[in-house]
């Protein structure tokens, strides 16, 4: 008995509670459509009694080693009553077909869009330690490198993958991506651990799944938002954005519209021409989705996002003070395009998404400090040149297309097939600038056009084996072929690389579950995560050419819900083996770097997480993550026991929210938030380079009134107005910030009509 109620699950993390979700965009939507209720009443019809849950229930409550608790025992027809009159659950995808998020046997989190709102959140970043294992490192807005359970590098392809909707976002670039702003979110989906069955190579570490709000076919909505905040030591952040949701054609056609400008403020100074905030962003959104019910079994959508961005200066300074001798602009500009359409077959449902992703950037970085002392050894007289600039720009193009066929609910069988490509041609230009005087050749010049034709065909069988035990199957073939045509020089010695290889890899996933009861499962998987090669600069000096990487991840895990929902206990245990790492090097003296495969990574790790209603206006959240992965074997830029680059290995979070009546009408509010992130290191032994990267905190509060049509917070984030800390680039000579705010205090304002 003891055993049976103990508390034997700690996976993945509920960002909020049944009430809270209820009044969320999402819940509305699947409870007009009755979704959740049906998924229930499936989970309800497989279970009878608590028997088969019983010795299981205490395996995982050892394996654990979590203390056992009193629970309430119910039969199965109290549970089913109660199940049914709370509509109260939180929908996700994950699996590609939609799943109570309780029910889904993987490390995953589900941020709702009443989450992100409460939060204050406006982008990932924002977001990052919410999620066990997540941590992010960012120069500015669109320069962002992630990291899940310690699966990062400094450069080359992502080892996160990103989708907005059924749209894969990557650029083929670890460092840059699109920085969506989380306005008319309907929730944030991140699957921790290799998704190479479902989502393709890249998503080594996890998967990050923006899912925008749909057009509601039925009625007229309307929401805005004002905020702004002063930044301590700096300028003033301000940010508007409104939505406009019409029926075009009631129970048919919907369109809902987007537009938001923000203004992040600054807070670093120029110690060069004395100016202030220079490193302010300004950052436009524009957004609509069209969905169309064509028939009862027939629906498509349309998705189009343009960001633009215009920063004058990167982040980069010392003690909020930059010593540039050139303007370090950061400029990306997105336009996407995501059309999905949909027909339910009654057996299966046949789906295709069409993406088109167009992507450019235009980057400068002073590289004074590299290269003027060595100019006099060139024979360059002194005062020539006293400034030497880096202008890159890229311009990228993305096709992709998936077609997929899912199974309908129900049944011993449940499986999904698909086949996916993906076309990419990008070309890049960088070329160095100096003043006063100009420089006869180019110190460092490099003009390339790299191309990536991709295919893939996948599928995933899951067998319910009996009511309680489930086994899923999965294998996806990914083939790829890159070419690149590049001229570079360093110093005016020009080289070339003209290269093309292919890549392949087969990926499976195999993962066994069982419920322990309508509210709890465990489970334990093994995955395979694949990420391709590719090819260098000549001018950089090493290699031209790196290989593919792969790793496994062993996972055992376990969730469960206790108390009549008030109580979410979630967590992962994991060992991950990482082949062929492909990391970035420099040669000693070289400002140009380049990629190289070195040594094995290995290491363990916990996910933990658990969201607590101890009262209804109270809510209790926390998340803990960490990981020992390291060098296993030496490469030339790791030493055996070096830690990932970037990669955190310990953080955690906490929330307390509390809401109540003020009178009949005023609801009040007050909210705090803690992040924390140790530290991390950049190391390569090659350069001489061994930089730790301090410990992050956060802490934001707010407090405010709800009047249903209007809602009032004053906030401040980054309340101890905790520094940032200074990064070193891989050269040792460029000083680079890994992004976090001065505190800010401000007043946020929304507006629901």
């Amino acid at each position: 008995m003891p055993l049976r109620s103990a508390l034997f699950s700690i996976h993945s993390f509920r960002s909020v509670t049944p009430v809270e979700v209820s009044h969320s965009k999402e819940a509305q939507k699947k409870s007009d459509l009755g979704l959740g209720d049906k998924i229930i009443m499936k989970k309800c019809s497989q279970y009878s009694s608590w028997t088969r849950g019983q010795l299981l229930s205490g395996v995982a409550a050892i394996m654990f080693l979590i203390p056992a608790g009193a629970i309430a025992q119910t039969t199965a027809d109290d549970r089913e009553t109660q199940v049914r009159s709370d509509r109260d659950v939180i929908i996700v995808t994950a699996q590609k077909r939609e799943e109570r998020i309780l029910d889904v046997p993987l490390a995953i989190t589900a941020i709702t869009g009443i989450e992100i709102e409460r939060r204050n959140s406006s982008s990932l970043m924002d977001l990052q330690y919410t999620v066990p294992g997540l941590s992010l490192t960012q120069n500015g807005p669109g320069q962002q490198r992630l990291q899940l359970r310690g699966i990062t590098t400094s450069n080359g392809l992502p080892t996160v993958g990103q989708y907005l909707d059924e749209m894969p976002l990557s650029i083929d670039d670890n460092t840059q991506a699109l920085d969506l702003r989380l306005l008319d979110i309907e929730r944030v989906e991140v699957l921790r651990g290799p998704q190479g069955t479902l989502y393709g190579e890249g998503s080594m570490g996890g998967t990050i799944r923006y899912i925008t709000t749909d057009p509601v076919l039925t009625r007229f909505e309307s929401d805005a938002e004002a905020q702004v905040g002063m930044i301590a030591d700096g300028g003033v952040a301000w940010r508007v954005n409104g939505v406009v949701n019409v029926p075009v054609i009631e129970d048919r056609v919907g369109v809902r519209l987007l537009a938001g400008y923000e203004d992040t403020g600054g807070w670093i100074d120029s110690a060069v021409t004395g100016e202030k905030d220079i490193n302010k962003a300004r950052i436009l959104t524009l957004r609509g989705k069209i969905l169309a019910q064509v028939t009862d079994n027939l629906e498509a959508s349309i998705l189009f996002l343009h960001q633009e961005q215009e920063q004058d200066y990167q982040n980069y300074g010392i003690n909020r003070q930059s010593t540039a001798l050139v303007q370090e602009i950061n400029n990306p500009n997105y336009d996407l395009l995501n059309a999905v359409v949909r027909l339910d077959l009654g057996w299966a449902e046949l789906m295709n998404s069409f993406g088109y992703q167009s992507a450019q950037n235009a980057t400068r970085t002073d590289l004074s400090g590299v290269y003027v002392p060595l100019l006099p050894l060139l024979g360059f007289p002194a005062g020539f040149i006293t400034s030497v600039g880096l202008n890159s720009t890229s311009d990228i193009e993305v096709l992709t297309d998936e077609i997929r066929l899912s199974s309908s609910p129900g049944g011993a069988f449940e499986w999904t097939v698909g086949l996916y490509g993906r076309t990419l041609d990008r070309t890049g230009v960088s070329l160095t600038v100096t003043a006063p005087g100009v420089a006869p050749f180019d110190l460092i010049s490099a003009t390339s056009t790299a191309e990536s034709d991709a295919w893939a065909a996948f599928g995933e069988l899951t067998w319910h084996t009996t009511e309680s035990l489930t086994v899923t199957g999965g294998l996806r073939y990914f083939e790829e072929k890159r070419t690149l045509a590049a001229v570079s020089a360093n110093f005016g010695v020009p080289a070339s690389n003209t290269n093309e290889g292919s890549f392949d890899s087969l990926n499976p996933r195999l993962n066994i579950s069982y419920d322990i009861s309508l509210n709890g499962l465990v489970y334990a998987s093994a995955a395979k995560g694949f990420r391709s090669g590719g090819f260098n600069a000549a001018a950089a000096g090493g290699p031209l050419s790196y290989d593919p990487e792969k790793l496994w991840t062993y996972e055992a895990g376990a969730k469960h819900q206790f108390f009549d929902r008030r109580l979410t206990v979630e967590g992962a245990v994991y060992y991950t083996d990482w082949d062929d790492v492909q990391s970035s090097f420099f040669n000693p003296g070289a400002a140009l770097g380049y990629i190289t495969n070195g040594g094995t990574v290995q290491g363990w790790g916990i996910d933990a997480s658990l969201s607590a209603r101890p009262t209804d206006g109270l809510t209790l959240s926390a998340t803990y993550g960490w990981n020992n992965m390291e060098y296993k074997t030496a490469s030339a830029e790791h030493a055996v026991g070096d830690p990932v680059d970037y990669a955190v290995r310990e953080s955690w979070s906490g929330s307390i929210d509390y809401r109540r009546p003020v009178t009949d009408n005023v609801l009040g509010f007050a909210r705090l938030d803690y992040q924390h992130a140790g530290p991390s290191f950049i190391i390569n032994r090659g350069a001489g380079v061994n930089t730790r990267i301090d410990s992050r905190d956060l802490l934001n509060a707010a407090v405010g009134i709800d009047l249903g049509a209007l809602e009032v917070s004053l906030f401040v984030t980054n309340l101890t107005d905790d520094d940032t800390p200074i990064v070193p680039g891989p050269i040792g000579l460029i000083q680079q910030d890994v992004e976090q705010t001065p505190r800010v205090i401000g007043v946020n304002t929304k507006l629901h009509f």
